[in-house]
């Protein structure tokens, strides 16, 4: 067991480098059977789309609070997440007994209005709430093609997942063929926080 998050270079695993698969399914397992996290470097996400989507994420959470209000989350658990709204009730690590004190909002994968998924009225594949374009232009187009990247992303990372558990590369594929996903643009106001609640004292934002 060590403190240190692992960091894998998967560089050579997309560029289908010999023996790359396996190298990197090893790092990947042993990963996520001792820390629990990794950070993933050598991917060929484009820094300029990622800089974009912390744009947009500012821009978002710059609206006037009306505004955000407008888009509150749905049954979907699509929309604006209001601050102290959430918290990890279930932590071994710390006694959260307050609610965190950021907002966020959420985006799951989009479905056009006759896709029979979102027809069925199934929770959680329905429609996304996404603000007035005249208000926040270009967000929603930015905030899907980031989405899309980091799916298609995920997605070629599922053979070194299946091979990591000793299954075929192949094992996970059809079942992520239309992967489910939420996307979340967090931002953390500076506010003070109480005991066992958190928050910042600084102002990031976070897209994950």
């Amino acid at each position: 067991m060590t403190n240190a998050i692992p960091v894998i270079d998967v560089a050579d695993y997309l560029g289908g480098r010999p023996g790359a698969l396996q190298v990197t399914a090893r790092a990947l397992r042993d990963a996520l059977t001792t820390v629990g996290f990794l950070v993933i470097t050598g991917h060929d996400v484009p820094p300029s789309l990622i800089a974009q989507t912390f744009g947009e994420a500012k821009r978002l959470h710059d609206l006037p609070m009306g505004s955000k209000l407008a888009l509150r989350l749905n049954e979907h658990n699509n929309g604006y997440m209001a601050m102290g709204r959430y918290a990890v009730w279930t932590s071994d690590v710390n006694r959260n007994d307050r609610p965190d004190l950021n907002e966020a909002f959420f985006i799951k994968r989009e479905r056009a209005p006759d896709d029979p998924l979102r027809r069925s009225g199934r929770r959680f594949v329905g429609a996304n709430v996404w603000p007035d374009e005249t208000e926040l232009p270009g967000f929603r187009r930015r905030a899907l093609d980031y989405a899309d990247t980091m799916d298609g992303f995920a997605r070629r990372m599922l053979p070194a997942v299946a091979v990591a558990l000793d299954l075929p590369p192949d094992w996970f594929d059809e079942a992520f063929r239309q992967s489910q996903f939420s996307f979340r643009l967090s931002h953390y106001p500076p506010v003070t926080a109480a005991a066992n609640q958190f928050a910042s004292r600084r102002t990031p934002t976070a897209i994950s």
